[in-house]
């Protein structure tokens, strides 16, 4: 099959759909800048806030906790760890 790998922004940097890319043979579409340019601006937008007294203000406590908990999910970082602790040589 075909494989695009398109610029930021997806499908709107070429101002098609995905029936018209998939009439044209197209199966695989990929979108690897977008999603890392928007965490580079989110992390950017944290820093900034950080720089002034290393303090963030702009959201609670408690919403930072339950998105890495969210984000510790996603990664399967239980999993990873158990996999850590029988692999990893004990001192």
């Amino acid at each position: 099959p075909l494989m695009m790998l398109l610029k930021p922004g997806g499908l709107t940097s070429l101002d098609m759909g995905l029936d018209e890319m998939a009439s044209l043979g197209y199966r695989i579409l990929v979108d690897p800048s977008t999603p890392l340019t928007a965490a580079y601006e989110a992390m950017r937008g944290v820093y900034n806030e950080l720089s002034d007294g290393f303090a963030l203000t702009s959201r609670p406590t408690t919403e930072w906790t339950a998105l890495q908990e969210d984000m510790h999910e996603t990664i399967g970082l239980a999993d990873l760890l158990e996999v850590e602790r029988r692999t990893v040589e004990k001192e």
